[in-house]
């Protein structure tokens, strides 16, 4: 029996208005917890702006953000991994030679971005991050713990060409990934949303078995690797498409909740 959900947001739980359908989530969830199955967020965003998504939910739900780097349940930190000083200043400095690349650095309390940052990576940053700070420059970094860095390129090209020269440079240090919607993240090595998710299976006793996830970009590749109930969305990567045992339909389908609807329905057993 199915113990635990987990879900990816954007592409996969939120349509493309960055919505769901809010009432008929209300009762899957209901439904969910009546038969002890929990429920949980695993996205690259930030905390303050995926929890305000589930207002009914949140003081009960458990969220992965930042790619797995900070997991909080019930609204408490539980697990914070963060890159190294000395990296995140290499990361950085990389970073500022780069032309037209705008970034994030997302830290526990906040994500930090430079006030001359082009106007459309603001909107971008703005949309997916709620507690935002803009800095005149990064000579001195914020006293803060550093998780993840956002980067929304809009090229998936362009991206790859990215990940591949950034990844040369810093080998095991930190890791670039596409993550959809045209942007890029640089995360820590071995922290990711599978990282997270094993965290939580070790703490609650549980098994790959009884975990069920869903994803569509490939910064979801480890989550799909953690249980044999994994699924793709009707239009994820081909990454997450070859590693997923099951499709869900899109993500504009509510597809996430569709397969819940089915998972209830035979009272928390896996419909495969």
């Amino acid at each position: 029996m199915i113990k635990l959900v987990a879900t990816d947001m954007d592409g996969t739980f939120l349509n493309s208005q960055n919505d769901y359908d809010r009432e008929r989530f209300d009762r899957v969830y209901s439904q969910l917890s009546q038969l002890g199955i929990r429920f949980m967020v695993a996205s690259g965003n930030q905390y303050q702006q995926i929890r305000s998504f589930f207002p009914h939910q949140d003081q009960e739900m458990v969220y992965a953000s930042d790619n797995g780097a900070f997991i909080f349940d019930r609204g408490q930190l539980i697990l914070s991994s963060s890159f190294q000083p000395a990296v995140i200043r290499r990361i950085v400095d990389y970073l500022l030679d780069l032309p037209d690349v705008d970034f994030l650095l997302n830290g526990v309390h906040a994500g930090y971005m430079l006030t001359s940052c082009r106007p459309t990576f603001k909107k971008m940053m703005y949309k997916y991050n709620y507690a935002v700070q803009e800095l005149s420059d990064f000579v001195s970094l914020p006293d803060d713990k550093f998780g993840e860095i956002s980067l929304f390129i809009g090229d998936d090209q362009r991206i790859a060409q990215l990940c591949d020269q950034f990844n040369k440079a810093f080998g095991h240090d930190a890791e670039a990934v596409a993550s959809g919607q045209g942007a890029m993240d640089i995360i820590i090595p071995g922290v990711n949303k599978g990282f997270a998710l094993g965290h939580l299976l070790a703490q609650w006793g549980l098994t790959a078995d009884e975990l069920m996830v869903f994803g569509d970009s490939d910064n979801d590749e480890q989550m799909m690797q953690c249980t044999p109930h994994s699924y793709g969305m009707a239009k994820c990567s081909p990454l997450v498409a070859r590693l997923a045992r099951h499709r869900a339909p899109s993500n504009d389908q509510s597809g996430v909740l569709q397969v819940l609807e089915s998972l209830v329905k035979n009272s928390g057993e896996p419909v495969d």
